[in-house]
């Protein structure tokens, strides 16, 4: 189960990845709202461990990728 601020780091991850494009830790911070960049990124580490968001692995920027197509409701 995903905590609220986690589920909405996903659903920014997946509405940023439409377009097949890896999002950056500094876009999903953006979308969400957060603070700062490590904010982000910490969420978008533990959505990895959980299993659900991935990084892309040749991406210079460390673009991460949601690892599942879609979670239903939370």
């Amino acid at each position: 189960m995903l905590t609220y601020a986690q589920r909405r780091v996903y659903d920014a991850l997946v509405e940023l990845t439409q377009d097949g494009w890896p999002a950056t830790v500094r876009e999903v911070q953006r979308a969400v709202g957060l603070a700062s960049p490590s904010s982000a990124y910490e969420h978008l580490r533990i959505l990895a461990v959980r299993g659900f968001a991935r990084q892309h692995p040749r991406n210079e920027k460390g673009g991460w990728l949601p690892a599942t197509p879609a979670l239903g409701p939370s």
